[in-house]
């Protein structure tokens, strides 16, 4: 009776207002159902290494993806992320971190052992309280703490997931893989035990002190390890015997000892990797290798053994070369590379090259610009902290090996991951000047994503984007392998983590509020159907990321149930309830800016309707300002003042010492003022500069290795030339500047 009563009263009138007048019932509000679905269109899409889907769309729900391409239909229920600029890669994993195990501490072994009379037997293993820092029945997903803070730093250079390494022991226990979410310790962990780790440290004043006793305290613990199981074996073929200890340390090693759980070293030189290939090979575990500096040195070996490396981006800055001799380097290297038998020879070369040697003999032209520099009367100028250009030369060449290490494993055959370890916030910066250097972004994708996934077990999971799989996704501003690259966004089992946001046009203020916040607001809606018209009113607004609101009528409030907006096409579904029934009115249309308009439909037919917003929030009415009024001003880091100083400067200093010609290039990046001081000494990064009126301060940084100081230049601006003095270390100096006028203003 309730139900054919209802529908006679709809029936009078479609628009919803109207059906409560007549049949007088009091809406109650319905809570917004939360939708699970979340939708990326619009993206340039790399599912795995070498595939690509432009415009593609990616569906996830419940924390898997669900569909993948570029014919996909968007879940009426979804949020809708834009993201056109945006590409979209499988969440890259961390192959080595550690945080949040400040409660492991590592004990001895066992606090007592059983005493052993000497007089008339000898010890067949290692006393368990003798095994000093080893202690592999230790797992960190036992232990660790989840710290946001650390998850955040890793998702920001657009890492999903973490192999969580135990603190550096000889025998340090067992790794985690983990999601960088935030979530507790029970949701975090993806897998466990990943691996076995250890190292080849000494101690310092006690056993094992040396390198040597490292590896034979090592080697016996494996070796207790193989009589342990060989008494557990001979107990349960038997039946009977004597009781065999309890030793949970020795029983963690035997999926080691099987070759089922990697035993995975931190070493760095190709001396320590070839000592872990041959323990391997003599105890036939499976080993990997953490941190592998020079392991491009062993490449042929490493692929052959099939070893796994992690390999860490964490090099120094590029060593300084004077310009001439890094052009001649550059070209050097386009002529012919060497062979690996020339740099196996160039290797044994001693690192300390004799200054002696350093100078160039031949005429001027043939000299490096260093030993060109003279004064007036044709003696060479001093030069400060200078050193041999043989020493720079050399320094330089193993730094680029080192970068160029990752495509020589590659090259070889050799299975890599990544790790920032060390790298930090530069590791993008370090990626890119590897992938200059010679790696294919392929490969640096798939040590990445393809790569860490098969070897930690979980390629079923991550690796790759595919249906079925964990929504473990990382979206970049760029395609990978861009210096200046940065992360929009990554999204952990499903859930999205803003981390930068996607980059909006230069001169507009806009918030971060998603696609959706073009709804937010008041509406003033009219709906027209066969029964006559009916004004309502949305009140809609935005909650992190979810567009939550109401209908208002003469009789009171609808809940909105759910939205979605594709492009232009909006999609608002509202609930209305009667005691137990309940029935959906649902609007489709397209948005035009401050206005809407499209289709209703009810249980009890269809209308249009059309809507103008009337009311914006407060937080999108500066969203169409073009440019914010206070740069005008801005004197420092950037804008409009600062400009004043771009272009290519020729700077005369003058100082006791004699006279230089250095020469300022300065540029406006992304409204930041950036450049360099070129010497005879190498570019120099400016560190910072302001401008206020005339009035100018431009602060150069030099680096000696670990040692560093500031060249602060001071003066005054007019037009293309300049003046002033200059404050460092060594003393004062004055210095004047004239700009190339075909190379000054904003570029």
């Amino acid at each position: 009776m309730k139900r054919r009563t209802m529908r006679r009263a709809a029936s009078s009138l479609l628009g919803l207002v109207s059906a409560l007048l007549l049949i007088g019932v009091v809406l109650t509000p319905v809570a917004q159902s939360q939708s699970t679905a979340t939708a990326i269109e619009n993206a340039t899409i790399i599912p795995q290494p070498g595939q690509v889907i432009e415009s593609g769309t990616i569906v996830i729900r419940d924390g898997l993806i669900v569909a993948v391409g570029t014919n996909v239909t968007i879940p009426y229920d979804a949020e809708v992320l834009d993201g056109k600029g945006l590409t979209v890669y499988a969440g890259f994993i961390e192959g080595s971190a550690s945080f949040g195990l400040t409660e492991v501490k590592y004990a001895a072994g066992p606090a007592e052992s059983d005493p052993v009379d000497f007089r008339t037997a000898s010890l067949a293993s290692t006393r368990p309280a003798n095994r000093k820092d080893t202690q592999p029945d230790l797992a960190v997903a036992n232990y660790f703490n989840p710290s946001e803070k650390d998850a955040a730093a890793l998702r920001k250079l657009g890492f999903t997931s973490a192999l969580l390494t135990p603190p550096s022991a000889i025998l340090g226990g067992q790794s985690a893989l983990i999601a960088l979410a935030g979530q507790t310790r029970r949701s975090a962990v993806i897998a466990s035990p990943i691996a076995m780790h250890a190292s080849l440290r000494a101690s310092r004043g006690s056993y094992p002190s040396t390198l040597m006793g490292t590896m034979a305290h090592l080697r016996q613990v494996l070796l207790d390890a193989q009589r342990h199981r060989r008494l557990l074996a001979d107990r349960q073929r038997q039946g009977t015997g004597p009781r065999v200890p309890y030793d949970p340390a020795l029983e963690a090693l035997f999926p080691v000892l099987d070759g089922k759980l990697p035993l995975t070293f931190a070493v760095t030189s190709d001396v320590d990797i070839m000592r872990v290939v041959g323990l391997a090979n003599e105890f036939g575990f499976t080993a990997a290798i953490d941190g592998a500096d020079e392991a491009w040195r062993v490449a042929p070996t490493l692929a052959n053994e099939d070893l796994h490396v992690v390999l860490h981006l964490d090099f120094p800055a590029e060593p300084k070369l004077p310009k001439a001799e890094k052009t001649a380097e550059k070209k050097a290297e386009k002529k012919a590379k060497p062979s690996e038998e020339e740099k196996d020879v160039e290797t044994k070369k001693t690192d300390d090259p004799d200054p002696a040697t350093d100078l160039v003999d031949g005429p001027p032209e043939e000299q490096p610009e260093t030993q060109k520099k003279t004064d007036a009367k044709g003696d060479k100028k001093p030069s400060r902290f200078e050193d041999p250009l043989r020493w720079k030369q050399d320094e330089h060449r193993r730094w680029l090996e080192r970068v160029q290490g990752a495509e020589q494993l590659a090259k070889a055959g050799v299975g890599f991951s990544l790790s920032s370890r060390g790298a930090d916030a530069k590791f993008h910066e370090h990626l890119a000047r590897a992938i200059t250097e010679g790696l294919s972004a392929e490969h640096a994708l798939a040590a990445l994503t393809v790569e860490p996934a098969r070897r930690y077990g979980v390629a079923d999971r991550l690796g790759t984007i595919a249906v079925g799989k964990a929504a473990h996704l990382t979206l970049l501003n760029a395609p990978l392998g861009e210096e200046k690259n940065s992360v929009a966004y990554v999204f952990v089992d499903g859930e999205k983590l803003e981390v930068e946001g996607k980059k909006k046009p230069k001169g507009k203020k806009t918030g971060d509020r998603g696609p959706l916040a073009v709804l937010t607001g008041e509406w003033a809606v009219d709906i027209s159907s066969d029964q006559g018209e009916q004004q309502v009113t949305w009140k809609l607004d935005l909650k992190e990321g979810q567009l939550t609101g109401t209908m208002e009528s003469e009789m009171g409030s609808l809940e909105l149930a759910s939205s979605s907006l594709s492009g232009k096409d909006l999609q608002l579904e509202f609930v209305a309830e009667f005691g137990n029934e309940s029935f959906e009115l649902k609007f489709e249309g397209q948005i035009e800016g401050k206005s809407a308009s499209g289709s209703l439909e009810t249980p009890m037919g269809g209308a249009t309707w059309t809507a103008i917003r009337t009311k914006t929030p407060e937080a999108d009415e500066s969203a169409e300002v073009e440019v914010d009024e206070e740069a005008e001003e801005t004197t420092e880091g950037g804008g409009p003042a600062v400009s004043a100083l771009v272009g290519s400067w020729d700077v005369a200093v003058s100082s006791d010492d004699g006279d230089q010609e250095v020469t300022w290039s300065i540029e406006m990046t992304e409204g930041k003022l950036t450049g360099t001081m070129g010497s005879e000494m190498g570019d120099i990064p400016l560190k910072s500069g302001s401008l206020s009126g005339q009035d100018l301060v431009l602060v150069f940084l030099i680096e000696f290795g670990s040692e560093s100081f500031e060249l602060k230049f001071t003066g005054q601006v007019d037009g293309d030339s300049a003046s002033g003095s200059v404050d460092s270390p060594m003393g004062a100096a004055t210095w004047s500047a004239q700009r190339d006028p075909k190379q000054g203003g904003v570029r």
